[in-house]
């Protein structure tokens, strides 16, 4: 009997010892999920949501599927994992429901046939009760009169409510046209928080590369602002005296202090330059400890009453300056959109003046020279009252029967009247003045075609992060281009580059460099950085649409996840 006790005793402590070894083992493994690539926090065994943002840009539709976990029911605070996984569709939107109500319907049908399909791969039958989709309208919806957005946005969210009905639709955020304004301070807030600006981060990276790659990269950073100060001060004291971008070791100081210390104004003072197809914004963050002085009135600020369920308020005294709430932070914003100075529609705009002046002239004569296009180029002059944002310019054969209502342009390739032509439509434009000046610690970010001019026409090579250039820069391009021939200007730039960049390089270099210019009110060459990525993800609004709304949401979210849950267990 003695051995038999024995041997139980000795089994149950085995069994013991066993199960005390699994569970620390499977705490130790719930603690190390998720890990935070910040090194700050541990995710530990939280349930993982996804969300759908359906960005429909002016020409394309880009449908984002990200996961992100909930970290405070009470505030309603999220962390969003990164990069999303993303699909893209041309034409714009605009265009496809354009010719939906004109009885053209199967383009719609297979348009929304392959998002459908994009969204049902990658989104699991059982999360799509509680995964929202959000779909926000940009530029070219703002082009449209109101009574057509208005019916173009019931038609949309009409569908969504018939074909998507597995997934959690809420009426109010389900389908919305962002202002300008909107969009402006969505695309700072989500620069914001891919530069980790916001403490603690809201955004957790799981490309192992980047956080391995991160330091690295911010090293490199410096390193290239060092190097492009020194080409910048010998070109600037070479030919124009630029005392704008003196100090250069002050401004290398501030690069290395963004990325370790994000409490003082020189270190996350950010400006945010977006041109797109069809608008332009600008969005600068107020670092009141520094610009007092240059602020106009800043002590009447006053404040609207918030929009519904919106963190940004607006001033009775200067409509664009704006605060926002986010993270128990306030931040104030210079704020401004252009709604015709995107650069397709200021394309469109620039058409329109030359043929106007040409009719003065001459009514009978179809071809018309354009001094910002390439020279000998010739291309149709037609749609220029849809409202709908076409890329490419359709090259002039020849042969092909001109009707009454088209012209043929020719381009001469005349740099100096090119810019005398641009300045007098961003003349009429009537750019609002900043109310501070800026000054070298304020970091300038540009995008969108900023970016892609730098990359196809400067031809220089995409890294995946910022890259410090000079505003100058693409006046000097524009001097090597505009005289060119197509098949000339193809071969000093990118050579994957398609074919409309090679179209438009004049147009569109002489473009940039002017907005930038007339916006920031220099006439001498600053630094500022061209990026459509930050520590290797692709920059989208996206991400600051979730940070708003989700946190709007969480008990709902909560609710549902319960209520499943209950019916589950029922079965």
């Amino acid at each position: 009997m003695k051995n038999g006790r024995l041997i139980n005793k000795q089994a149950i402590q085995l069994i013991l010892g066993l199960y005390v070894l699994f569970m620390f083992l499977f705490v130790n493994i719930k603690q190390c999920y998720g890990k935070n690539i910040n090194n700050d926090e541990y995710v530990k065994g939280v349930d993982i949501y996804k969300a759908i943002v359906i960005d429909a840009g002016s020409t394309g539709t880009r449908i984002h599927i990200y996961n992100y976990h909930i970290v405070d029911d009470e505030k309603g605070n999220i962390k969003i994992y990164i990069p999303s996984i993303n699909y893209r569709t041309t034409p714009g939107l605009v265009y496809i429901l354009n010719r939906y109500f004109s009885g053209e319907k199967e383009d719609f049908h297979n348009y929304f046939k392959n998002i459908k399909s994009f969204i049902y791969d990658n989104v699991e039958e059982q999360k799509r009760f509680n995964t929202i989709i959000l779909f926000r309208a940009s530029g070219g919806f703002r082009l449209l009169s109101i009574n057509e957005s208005e019916k173009y946005m019931n038609f949309l969210k009409n569908y969504f409510f018939t074909h998507f009905n597995e997934f959690l639709l809420i009426d109010d955020l389900l389908v919305n046209v962002l202002s300008g304004k909107e969009e402006a301070i969505l695309s700072f807030v989500s620069i914001y928080a891919l530069l980790q600006n916001f403490n603690p981060s809201p955004l957790i990276f799981t490309d192992n590369d980047i956080n391995e790659g991160k330091q690295n990269d911010v090293n490199n950073d410096d390193n290239n602002d060092d190097n492009n100060n020194d080409d910048n001060n010998n070109h600037n004291n070479n030919d124009h005296n630029d005392d704008n971008n003196d100090d250069n070791n002050d401004h290398n100081n501030n690069d290395h202090n963004d990325h370790n210390n994000n409490n003082n104004d020189s270190d996350n003072t950010i400006g945010v330059l977006e041109l797109g197809g069809a608008t332009a914004q600008i969005v600068i963050k107020v670092p009141l400890s520094k610009m007092n002085d240059d602020i106009v009135n800043l002590f009447n600020y006053q404040h609207k009453e918030k929009k519904k369920n919106s963190i940004i308020e607006e001033n009775y005294k200067n409509k664009n300056i704006v605060k926002i709430n986010l993270f128990n932070q306030d931040i104030f914003l210079y704020c401004k959109s252009y709604l015709v100075l995107g650069r397709q529609n200021a394309m469109k705009t620039y058409l329109h003046y030359i043929l106007h002046k040409h009719k003065e002239i001459d009514q009978n004569n179809k071809f018309i020279e354009m001094a910002c296009f390439p020279k000998n180029f010739k291309f149709h002059i037609n749609n220029l009252y849809k409202t709908s944002i076409e890329e490419d310019l359709l090259e002039y054969d020849g042969n092909t029967k001109i009707n009454d209502d088209e012209y043929i342009g020719v381009g001469i390739g005349n740099i100096n009247m090119c810019r005398q032509e641009i300045q007098t439509i961003l003349d009429y434009a009537q750019i609002d003045d900043l109310p501070f000046k800026i000054k070298k610690f304020i970091k300038l970010y540009g995008i969108e075609n900023f970016h892609h001019f730098a990359v196809d026409i400067l031809n220089i090579a995409e890294s995946f992060n910022p890259i410090s250039l000079n505003t100058h820069m693409y006046l000097e391009k524009a001097q090597e281009v505009c005289p060119l021939t197509i098949e000339e200007i193809r071969k000093v730039v990118r050579p994957e580059s398609n074919i409309e960049k090679a179209q438009t390089s004049c147009f569109g270099l002489i473009f940039l460099y002017e907005f930038m210019r007339y916006i920031l009110k220099i006439d001498k060459s600053i630094l500022f950085y061209s990026t459509n990525y930050i520590n290797k993800t692709s920059i989208t609004w996206t991400i600051a649409v979730l940070l708003m709304e989700i946190p709007k949401i969480v008990n709902l979210i909560r609710k549902n996840e319960k209520i499943k849950s209950f019916y589950s267990d029922e079965l």
